[in-house]
């Protein structure tokens, strides 16, 4: 054998042997992770908050009161401000810190003791913004004391209202007095005759310091019935009516004088989603921290990638307590259009393992968080990474040869050695490197061969130089071509037989 024809066999040997490894390579996509996540083209009852390594993560959204027309004040203290989110009162003071020991969202306020807390002043449609009776009400919030002694203040109101024109003393207090929640309201409840009545209401449970609970006070002005929960468990109630029974004439609350409402005057501990209501709240026994039903999101379309790419795994970082769980999702497709909730269709992820085949140029990933039955916990998801193969396209013909005829040419060359071609294309043109023909009778450039090894162009012009080049085609599952790159350009001149 021939030193030449020698080196030749070892070259195509070679490429036989590692055209296996070359007709794909594993890459990855990570989304969230140290870079945090982008947003989502759909979400449903989630948010960011902190996960696994202190990243940032995805979780159910909090059970956060959503504010309606009935919502007379609330303070969520989300994304690290104070302030009332139905602009019914205004910030006049506060020495309340902002802080991420929260219960409900991302953020609760702090309350350092004796700093004056929180004041606010109420506008014209507001329930302490003016005078008058005001109807059915409640008054609900987290509270995590770091104390529960005599006189820590949660909540204060004070002013004044003319009876018979003579100044009548008036005050609602929330505060701590044995260890036990009591409110408080002076001269705040009035008969339809004008007799006034002084109510306290305690609770029958000590509050426990360092812990969170829910309070809610509602008052029914239909009824008289004035109720105290704690984490949805009632407390202590009593009929603000002539007999103190639901037998009597209903007491209506009725404000004197417009004056600042305080949060937290003289509180120590973390308060999280204060709200007044201009309707009752219904008290649980379960208060959801999170939404029972569960979040999802779904990610932008990502991509493209190459043609007929394939997920082969899901990876995720996550935290799962009990009875909670998230569920992944993928899909993939050729293009990026017209993509519904149902197609293309989304494919489980179980273990990381794919339970049908995710192929195309462009993926999506899915996910549903689930909490467990009471709604006291929520999954964190940190990362994901989908790991894919893109198949590399196949290997040109190592060989191309040329032969002239009679307004014709032929070109034939040797198999490519990549076992995944499935046909061929005839590049063609005037120029080097430019394949522009058109002249060919067999149609412009390039023609697909399919998987003939030689083929012959006719309707040339004789005596004009032709450039030609071959390039190998994979057909793929979803009967779309991944081309490689061209071979070795030869020319051509068609000639006559004869001069």
């Amino acid at each position: 054998m021939r030193k030449k024809d020698l080196c030749f066999f070892i070259t195509v040997l070679l490429l036989l042997i590692n055209v296996t490894s070359l007709s794909a390579e594993e890459h990855a996509i990570e989304l969230g992770g140290e870079d945090g996540w982008d947003n989502f083209s759909t979400e449903k009852n989630i948010q960011k908050c902190l996960g696994r390594y202190g990243y940032e993560s995805i979780c159910i959204a909090s059970a956060s009161l959503t504010p309606s027309k009935t919502t007379d004040m609330f303070l969520s203290f989300e994304n690290g401000t104070i302030s009332d989110i139905t602009d019914n009162y205004n910030v006049v003071f506060s020495s309340l810190t902002v802080n991420k020991s929260s219960i409900m969202g991302g953020y609760s306020a702090l309350s350092r003791g004796t700093q004056k807390g929180l004041k606010l002043k109420g506008n014209e449609n507001s329930i302490f913004g003016k005078k008058g009776v005001v109807g059915s009400f409640s008054i609900a919030f987290w509270l995590n004391p770091s104390l529960a002694e005599n006189g820590e203040t949660v909540l204060s109101w004070q002013s004044s209202r003319n009876i018979n024109y003579e100044p009548l003393y008036q005050m609602i207090a929330g505060a701590f007095y044995n260890n036990k929640f009591e409110w408080t309201f002076t001269n705040v409840f009035s008969s339809p005759e004008g007799c006034e009545s002084d109510i306290t209401l305690t609770s029958s449970n000590m509050v426990v310091p360092s812990s969170w609970s829910y309070h809610v006070l509602n008052f029914d002005e239909e009824t008289g019935l004035l109720e105290y929960y704690i984490n949805g468990r009632l407390e202590n109630l009593t009929y603000v009516t002539s007999s103190g029974t639901q037998e009597g004439v209903v007491y209506q609350a009725v404000l004197g004088v417009p004056a600042t409402i305080e949060i937290c005057p003289q509180f120590t501990g973390y308060i999280d989603d204060f709200s007044i209501q201009k309707t009752l709240i219904e008290p649980k026994v379960h208060q959801p921290m999170y939404y029972p039903d569960g979040g999802s999101f779904e990610t932008n379309i990502l991509g493209p990638f190459t043609t007929n790419s394939e997920i082969t795994n899901v990876q995720s970082i996550s935290t799962i307590p009990e009875q909670t769980d998230i569920q992944l999702f993928v899909r993939g497709a050729e293009n990026c259009f017209g993509w519904t909730d149902e197609t293309p269709e989304w494919i489980p992820v179980n273990d990381g393992v794919l339970s049908k085949s995710v192929v195309g140029t462009y993926f999506q990933l899915g996910a549903r968080f689930y909490t467990d039955g009471q709604s006291k916990k929520t999954p964190l998801l940190t990362s994901v990474t989908i790991l894919y193969n893109e198949k590399d396209p196949p290997l040109p013909p190592f060989s191309v040869f040329g032969e002239s005829g009679n307004g014709s040419a032929k070109i034939s060359w040797l198999s490519s050695v990549d076992e995944s071609t499935d046909g061929y294309l005839l590049y063609y043109g005037t120029s080097p490197g430019e394949y522009l023909g058109r002249s060919a009778i067999e149609g412009n450039s390039p023609v697909d061969v399919e998987d003939a090894i030689e083929y012959v162009l006719t309707g040339l012009t004789n005596g004009k130089i032709y450039y030609f080049a071959i390039s190998s085609y994979t057909i793929t599952d979803s009967n779309s071509r991944i081309e490689g790159v061209l071979s070795k350009e030869i020319w051509v001149r068609p000639q006559r037989n004869k001069p």
